[in-house]
């Protein structure tokens, strides 16, 4: 059974079954209830063995069982998904992750780091998270992408972007 994950501070989680299949011009149905100060940054479909990977914009991250997000009907309010604080900034970007994959983080300065998943603490919902890469001063993390090794023999070591 996949489900579909939106994050804030708080993050919602849903039965895909619970949409409703809509024409072109159609306004859809109400996911989540935001408040005036609140948006969407991001929706993964997923499943109960999925990591969620957290990023802000201060350079933390964290990865969190999917499991350990309860399942809502369409409007909820959602949960807590990380704790933000002045210190960690607010999350930029959400991926679901395995402890096999590697990841390309980029601040709106050029910084860019390489790290592997496995290395990044695997938390609750409600924590901070630790430091992926450092920014100063008005730098922030802008995105952040998976990489994958190619499939081909004569390509060694080529590495993907995958979005």
């Amino acid at each position: 059974m996949h489900k579909c994950l939106e994050v804030l501070t708080f993050v919602a989680k849903c039965k895909v079954s619970g949409g409703v299949v809509s024409g072109g011009v159609s306004q859809g149905v109400k996911g989540i209830t935001l408040e005036d100060d609140e948006k969407v940054i991001g929706m993964e479909v997923i499943d109960s063995t999925s990591e969620i990977l957290s990023v802000t914009s201060k350079g933390y991250g964290k990865r969190t069982m999917a499991e350990e997000f309860r399942v809502q009907s369409r409007g909820g309010k959602g949960t807590i998904g990380m704790k933000l604080t002045e210190k960690n900034g607010d999350i930029v970007q959400i991926k679901p992750v395995t402890e096999k994959d590697d990841l390309m983080i980029i601040t709106n300065k050029g910084q860019i780091i390489r790290t592997r998943v496995h290395e990044i603490s695997l938390v609750g919902r409600a924590t901070q998270g630790v430091k992926l890469i450092n920014v100063s001063g008005d730098e922030v993390v802008v995105s952040v992408e998976k990489l994958i090794e190619s499939q081909s023999n004569d390509e060694e070591g080529d590495t993907n972007i995958v979005e």
